[in-house]
């Protein structure tokens, strides 16, 4: 969870207030930069940060500002050079430490990151976004329960903050306690309805669960937001196959092939599902065209349990190697 170094109106953006404020006009049109960030034109804001930069070199919150801008677009070992420029200034800048934090939890330094995260909170003990950085660092080195404290400290001092809520899900969820991940991924969904992530863990708690028709529901809702997501079709189709409707498994099997015929996963689905109407020519036409297209499906036929009927037929054999 990162946090906007200027800028008071950037709350409902990023999740988290600011802790440094600077007077109107006085190094930066404020109001400029803030129409950048809520319509996410993050490389103008950078472009406008870094004039700014060449006309006040020495102002280290403005080094600050743009480390936070490069961390939104990507560019995190350049983010941390302007972090550092900043706290080579002000050493426990609050902003510019949980900063750091996030762009080393991008750059896979999960350790540092921790180390920042901490360090951030040392400086502010009651500030929510500190809290939820340092849950999303342990959560990177698998530290769900200890990461579960960070999170609830994060809600007690700010329960609307969707950020603690999702990451207080993704440790619930990572300690398979599913019923818990459900409630808190349900709350943030409100802040957010139409974020994927969120609802996909949703689908994979419910499917945990055995609450298929529910998973069935919410995959609908993720390919009517990305209808580009074949992950989606597919896992709806096995959702649908695992609850014994396999004329409906069938159907968006062939819509998955008719949508993405350069993916072995629909034609191996569709071979699963033609099993059960006894078409066994056709699935392993099938599933011999989806392991020349993609040979990991090779093993996964030899484990699946849709063709354990067919371990004595010889063309199955032959289509495997078995």
């Amino acid at each position: 969870m990162k946090k906007v170094i200027l800028f008071s109106l950037l709350f409902l953006l990023v999740g988290c207030s600011p802790t440094t404020l600077m007077p109107k006009d006085y190094f930066v049109d404020t109001e400029k930069v803030e129409a950048f960030y809520a319509k996410g034109e993050f490389e103008a804001a950078l472009s406008y940060i870094e004039e700014r930069i060449e006309k006040y070199p020495k102002d280290y919150e403005l080094h600050a500002e743009k480390g936070y801008i490069l961390t939104e677009i990507g560019q995190n070992k350049e983010a941390l050079k302007s972090l550092n420029i900043a706290l080579k200034e002000d050493p426990k800048f609050d902003s510019a430490l949980n900063n750091k934090s996030w762009a080393l939890h991008n750059l896979g330094r999960f350790e540092e990151a921790i180390e920042y995260a901490r360090k951030a909170l040392e400086v502010e003990p009651n500030d929510d976004a500190d809290f939820v950085n340092m849950g999303n660092a342990l959560v990177a080195v698998d530290r769900d329960e200890e990461a579960l404290t960070y999170y609830n400290e994060a809600i007690a001092f700010n329960p609307e903050n969707p950020w603690a809520i999702y990451g207080k899900g993704v440790a619930l969820y990572y300690t398979e306690d599913f019923e818990g991940a459900l409630s808190q991924f349900y709350d943030y969904m409100m802040y957010f309805p139409e974020d994927v992530d969120g609802l996909w863990y949703l689908v994979s708690s419910h499917d945990y669960l055995g609450e298929l028709n529910k998973a069935v529901s919410l995959l609908n809702q993720i390919i009517e937001i990305d209808g580009s997501d074949i992950d989606a079709y597919t896992y709806k189709a096995d959702v649908l196959y695992d609850l014994g409707k396999f004329e409906e498994s069938l159907a968006v099997y062939d819509k998955v092939i008719t949508k993405f015929p350069e993916q072995a996963s629909g034609y191996y689905g569709k071979s699963r599902v033609l099993i059960k109407f006894n078409k066994v020519e056709e699935s392993l036409n099938l599933l011999e065209k989806s392991i020349s297209m993609d040979g990991t499906y090779n093993e996964w036929a030899l484990e699946d349990q849709a063709f354990y009927d067919l371990k004595e037929n010889e063309r199955f054999r032959e289509i495997i190697g078995y």
